[in-house]
């Protein structure tokens, strides 16, 4: 039918409290033990470093859902927004997951400074935010519509301070047209001496 199989209400919840639970310990160590460029516990590491590799899936599986969402407006593709339910509850997975190891990677991994705590506290945002997407996606669909949209913008302001980190607060900006870079606020481009 046009409503499809509906998740019961116990279900749901008992979804959300596992959710929160996972997210909850890891806001407690982000405020409580910040990564303070110290390096520590190997296997920490080992794990951590897998973040970069998971924290693509989040973000793919993000983007996708907005995407499901319009195709389904279309009555005869109605059937897409029971899959962009089922898509955001595994970027909420994987959001969560992702934040786990990107603390663990900044936690013992030598990492320290603005950035690393602007990305570290949007990582865990866009994971309670993906895990409400998913709650509000059942129960009330006008609210679900304004947190997707906010959550897609937190998705990209996480992903520009990761971005930042790994390859320099300039990298967007440095080669951009000067119009634009003056707009925005970017610097030169560095000067390469071709005789060095």
């Amino acid at each position: 039918g046009r409503n499809g199989i509906r998740m019961p209400l116990r279900v749901r919840l008992w979804i959300l409290g596992a959710g929160v639970a996972a997210i909850l310990p890891l806001l407690i160590l982000l405020i409580s033990v910040p990564p303070d460029g110290g390096e520590r516990a190997e296997f920490a590491q080992f794990l951590g470093r897998f973040h970069p590799l998971l924290v693509h899936l989040p973000i793919a599986l993000l983007l996708l859902v907005p995407l499901l969402e319009g195709v389904a407006l279309a009555r005869e593709r109605w059937h897409l927004r029971q899959a962009a339910g089922f898509v955001l509850g595994l970027a909420a997975v994987a959001a969560i997951a992702s934040a786990w190891l990107g603390w663990l990677l900044a936690w013992s991994g030598g990492y320290e400074g603005s950035i690393v705590t602007r990305h570290m506290w949007g990582g865990v945002s866009l994971a309670a935010a993906s895990l409400a997407c998913w709650g509000l996606y059942h129960w009330k669909r006008s609210a679900y519509a304004v947190a997707l949209v906010a959550t897609v913008g937190l998705l990209i302001w996480t992903g520009d301070q990761g971005g930042k980190l790994t390859h320099g607060d300039t990298f967007l900006t440095e080669h951009s047209p000067a119009p634009l870079r003056s707009w925005i606020g970017g610097r030169q481009p560095s000067q390469v001496d071709p005789t060095s």
